[in-house]
């Protein structure tokens, strides 16, 4: 069999709904030169300019700054990411929270959690206890794969349980996912 172009406007089984396979197994997709997809999209990427957390207050971490936004999805204003619609499914989110290092010495268990749509989502929660690090910087963060609706929003918050206020650094501070699967 002599080798070809094919080319397609739309592909679909004979019923208009089912499995398409493309390739066997060892064979490889490629896209070809300038061609985008919409693997792993949304994507993005937020991060914060420096701030404080202060001592017993639930802070909101504001991540006013994005870096990757591949659908338009973050808002700065609000400092969050929402799934824009007809983009639900699964997401691999992480974040990182992290000190400068002239605040920590006294700084114990900080909590930081994702919130989904206000609200605590008991889901990618850490806690770090830096105790007697003597000047060190802290980082601490979560990641994981999550269940997303269209319209929905995440968002980082942290809680300083004893210790002092902690500056937060743009280094070690993030926000990001991407969309893995339907």
């Amino acid at each position: 069999m002599a080798d070809g172009t094919l080319k397609v406007g739309t592909t679909t089984t004979s019923s208009g709904s089912g499995t398409i396979t493309l390739g066997q197994s060892g064979e490889t997709l490629a896209l070809g030169s300038g061609v985008t997809s919409e693997f792993n999209q949304p994507a993005f990427f937020m991060k914060t300019t420096s701030t404080s957390i202060t001592n017993t207050t639930l802070t909101k971490i504001p991540f006013n700054t994005a870096t990757i936004d591949t659908d338009s999805a973050v808002d700065t204003s609000n400092n969050r990411f929402t799934v824009p619609s007809g983009k639900g499914g699964k997401y691999y989110i992480s974040y990182s929270i992290g000190s400068a290092s002239d605040s920590v010495t006294t700084l114990y268990r900080t909590f930081t959690q994702l919130y989904i749509n206000g609200s605590d989502s008991s889901l990618l929660s850490a806690v770090s206890d830096p105790r007697n690090s003597y000047g060190f910087a802290f980082s601490t963060g979560g990641s994981g794969v999550i269940n997303l609706s269209a319209g929905d929003y995440v968002e980082v918050y942290a809680y300083i349980a004893s210790g002092n206020t902690a500056g937060i650094t743009t280094s070690r501070t993030w926000l990001s996912g991407f969309r893995i699967g339907a």
